[in-house]
């Protein structure tokens, strides 16, 4: 993260950070259960789209089951009438897979269901847009304000 010059914000110290990003390929039920010696450690897996992993199944590979949707996807009418997704019943917005592993459906790619769904669970203080347009430039939390304390 110093290449980018964004040492207020990111950090590698462990030390200094209570919340800290690690590529996927380390992140593993043994690893967490070894942080967790250590200090009270949960891991949380953004979705990275509407799919999540199955709940894990105790074969101790988290990442091996079928990933299954949260929404049924519909499309836009041949009329022009736009159709908004619907949220299967029998997923929840958060979901526990493991005594420490949690997923929330959140990505840079979620539709607004899900993003609001995110922000209710996380109640941030401050939000910062990803998308920039001259036409829609509008900050995030105009539309969010309501779901935060």
């Amino acid at each position: 993260m110093h290449l980018h010059g964004f040492h207020d914000i990111f950090t590698t110290d462990t030390s200094v950070t209570r919340v800290r990003a690690i590529p996927r390929y380390s992140f593993s039920i043994n690893t967490l259960e070894g942080l967790n010696r250590m200090h009270p450690t949960i891991g949380i897996i953004p979705s990275g789209l509407p799919w999540v992993v199955k709940p894990f199944e105790g074969n101790g590979k988290l990442f091996d089951s079928l990933l299954t949707s949260g929404y049924n996807r519909s499309k836009v009418s041949s009329k022009g009438g736009k159709q908004n997704d619907k949220r299967n019943g029998n997923l929840e917005s958060v979901k526990r897979f493991h005594k420490y592993v949690y997923s929330v459906q959140y990505s840079d790619h979620s539709n607004y269901l899900e993003i609001e769904e995110f922000i209710k669970h996380v109640q941030p203080t401050r939000m910062k847009g990803i998308v920039s347009s001259s036409s829609c430039n509008v900050d995030p939390f105009y539309y969010f304000v309501t779901f935060v304390e």
